[in-house]
């Protein structure tokens, strides 16, 4: 019995020894020199005053929070195994400043939306918040802080300690650290993403910018923004025309005799789908060129002298038709479908356009007294998109009629003086190679 009791005295002293000797090391660890030139809390607030109370409040805040930052950067280690008390009390007093400021600044500034025709325009408490977040990571306003309260050997210490943190932190990357994206994966393809977008916006404007249309110098060069594509010609009499309406579905009636006569049953809706024509032109050479279209309505009769011209992207190459000259009646058809697609407002402008829809509409909800700003960019991408895809088919119709009445006389021109200098006569197929 009496030897249970000396171990178990054994024991608990040895374990008294212990943490008597962590205590005296904590307590025996020296605090950081700069711990000395600290400013107090109501010195900061004396010196950090700002344009207006707004700016005031968040230049304290960002001052608190930047001075308490500090400390735990300067702890280095110490911020994991225990700081100092002196470290704790003064990092307590900063946080407990920065609380304080906060609380001032939610208590005293609206967050109401302030209306009008901005769409980002925001409210007093939205603009201290956005505020403060910009000058708690403004490093040149962290420097000046720094450099108002401690001499040289302390600033420098504490100006070391923060880059390495910062640069431990950021890993190196600064478009994550400046914007805020997350690195790794995620990250990447965020930044994927907006540098495509930005790409399609710069790439949709300037197609829309640069010249449409026959060049001035070659009347056989088509511009189309981005592109450029050469015209060639068949020359030749319309033979073996063929028309077919594609129809979804059976044929839409059935007509029989009965006891009751003639009765007609629908089979059901007519909905037509595309009209598809084919013909060939016939050279008096023999040569012989198809023409296939579609959704254009030709209708050209047969033995007539016609023209095919088509675009592609190089000489001597296949391309899509885009012109349809009638030279026996002088009559001259688009091929609406592909010449509208070059000279037209391209699908990529759907981007930019949708987003000024969205800005507008947040707008409008903000003008009409403070409604939802999420059902305004809602409602504005829904209209704009009916809008603008009215305004750009009024674009391309437009210019496909100035490319009908403008550049369609020249290309023929520009055909009619090839054959004559080539001695093709009408009716002979030929070609620009």
């Amino acid at each position: 019995m009496t030897l249970r009791v000396i171990r178990h005295g054994c024991c608990r002293l040895a374990l008294l020894v212990v943490c008597v000797a962590v205590s005296t090391i904590a307590g025996a660890q020296a605090d950081p020199a700069y711990l000395a030139d600290m400013p107090d809390v109501e010195r900061v607030r004396a010196d950090v005053q700002g344009s207006d109370r707004l700016d005031t409040l968040a230049r304290q805040k960002a001052a608190f929070e930047q001075l308490s930052r500090a400390v735990e950067i300067g702890a280095g280690s110490r911020l994991v195994t225990g700081l100092t008390p002196a470290e704790q009390r003064w990092r307590d007093a900063y946080r407990g400043a920065a609380d304080a400021v906060r609380r001032d600044a939610y208590s005293g500034l609206s967050n109401s939306p302030p209306g009008g025709l901005n769409p980002f325009a925001k409210s007093p408490l939205q603009r201290w918040n956005d505020l403060t977040g910009r000058y708690e990571s403004d490093a040149e306003g962290r420097d000046a802080l720094l450099r108002r309260y401690f001499p040289d050997d302390a600033y420098a210490t504490l100006a070391a300690a923060i880059d390495i943190d910062a640069a431990e932190r950021s890993g190196g990357n600064e478009f994550a650290e400046r914007y805020g994206i997350a690195t790794g994966p995620v990250g990447l393809l965020a930044r994927v993403l907006y540098w495509l977008g930005v790409a399609i916006t710069i790439l949709a404007i300037t197609r829309e910018v640069l010249p449409k249309g026959l060049s001035p110098k070659d009347p056989l060069k088509l511009r189309t923004g981005l592109f450029s594509y050469r015209l060639q010609w068949a020359t030749g009499r319309v033979a073996s025309y063929f028309s077919r309406d594609d129809r979804g579905g059976v044929p839409t009636t059935t007509t029989f005799d009965d006891l009751a006569g003639t009765v007609t049953h629908s089979t059901g809706p007519t909905q037509r789908a595309n009209v598809y024509e084919m013909f060939v032109l016939v050279g008096d050479d023999g040569r012989r060129h198809v023409v296939a279209l579609v959704n254009s309505g030709i209708a050209i009769p047969e033995g007539r002298v016609a023209t095919a011209v088509w675009a592609a992207r190089k000489a001597g190459a296949a391309g899509d038709f885009v012109l349809m000259f009638d030279r026996t009646a002088a009559v001259t058809w688009p091929v609406y479908k592909e010449l509208g697609g070059k000279l037209g407002v391209g699908r990529a402008m759907y981007l930019p356009a949708l987003l000024l829809a969205a800005i507008l509409g947040a707008a409008v909800t903000s003008f009409a007294g403070g409604a939802s700003q999420t059902l305004g960019v809602l409602v504005g991408v829904f209209l704009g998109g009916i809008g603008f895809a009215a305004l750009f088919m009024f674009v391309k119709t437009r210019r496909v009629r100035r490319f009908m009445k403008q550049d369609a006389p020249r290309i023929l021109s520009t055909i009619e003086e090839s054959e004559a200098g080539s001695a093709a006569k009408p009716g002979q197929a030929a070609s620009l190679s």
